[in-house]
C-alpha cells in the first residue's frame, strides 16, 4: 500500500470521524471497491492520462448515492488525476477504522485448510500475543509442509516445517566438518 493512499485515507478518516460518519464512509468505500473488482475498470481508472470527461463520468457514477464526503473525495481525486488511489484507499481506510477500535488484521498461512474451531483458537492466540482483537484471514500454502505462519501487523511468528528445515539447513552449512580418521 502506498504512502499516498495512506495519507488520503488518514485525511478522509479524520474528517469522517469529526462528522460521526466513519461507518457510512467505510460502507461507501466497500461499495466502490466492489465496483472496482472488474480488472478492466481497475486498469482503466489507474491511468493518470484519462481525459477530463472520462474522469468526470467515473466520478459521477462511483459517487451516485454515496455519502457527501465520499462524493467530495471522488471529485478531488478526479480533478487531481488520482482516481487510481481508489484501488488502495479502502484497505488503508479500513486499517484506520480497525486501529481506532483497538483491532488489527492478521494473516495465517497454513499448509492445509483450517476448520472453524482451529481458526477461532488461532484468533484467540493472536489476540493474546498482540494484545488486540485480531481479524484473521487464512491462506493455504502447501509449500509450508506443515505448521503455520502467523502475521499480525509487522510481527511474524513462523512455526512452519519449511522454516524449521531452513534453519536446520543453515546450521548444517555453518557446522565445522570433522575429519574422519583413516
Amino acid at each position: 500500500m502506498s504512502t499516498l493512499s495512506r495519507r488520503w485515507a488518514r485525511a478522509l478518516f479524520e474528517v469522517a470521524a469529526s462528522q460521526s460518519a466513519v461507518d457510512a464512509v467505510a460502507a461507501d468505500l466497500a461499495g466502490i471497491d466492489g465496483v472496482l473488482a472488474d480488472p478492466e475498470l481497475r486498469e482503466f481508472i489507474a491511468r493518470p492520462e484519462l481525459q477530463a470527461t472520462a474522469r468526470q463520468v467515473i466520478q459521477q457514477r462511483l459517487g451516485e448515492g454515496r455519502h457527501a464526503l465520499v462524493r467530495n473525495l471522488l471529485g478531488v481525486l478526479a480533478e487531481r488525476r488520482r482516481l487510481g488511489l481508489l484501488l488502495e484507499l479502502r484497505l488503508a481506510f479500513d486499517e484506520l477504522v480497525l486501529s481506532s477500535r483497538g483491532e488489527v488484521r492478521g494473516l495465517v498461512e497454513t499448509a492445509h485448510a483450517l476448520g472453524e474451531a482451529e481458526r477461532e483458537r488461532l484468533a484467540a492466540t493472536a489476540a493474546k500475543l498482540s494484545g488486540r482483537v485480531v481479524h484473521l484471514a487464512v491462506q493455504v500454502k502447501p509449500e509450508l509442509i506443515g505448521g503455520i505462519r502467523l502475521r499480525v501487523g509487522n510481527t511474524l511468528w513462523d512455526g512452519s516445517v519449511a522454516q524449521a528445515l531452513d534453519e536446520l539447513r543453515e546450521r548444517l552449512l555453518e557446522a565445522p566438518l570433522a575429519r574422519a580418521a583413516h
